[in-house]
């Protein structure tokens, strides 16, 4: 009975884990997002495009 309560405990666990590493890849990759955009929007300034 112990045993089976520790899977379950292990498996929440891991699922909890599993989430934030998700959400830190998420938040990573929206930040590399976020600046390539920036970028581009400092090349487009650049040429003389618009972007605000």
């Amino acid at each position: 009975k112990l045993i089976r309560s520790k899977i379950q405990l292990d498996k929440a666990s891991s699922l909890r884990n599993q989430k934030l590493w998700i959400g830190v890849v998420l938040s990573a990759f929206s930040v590399q997002v976020y600046f390539v955009k920036k970028s581009i929007c400092c090349l487009g300034h650049l040429l003389a495009f618009s972007c605000d």
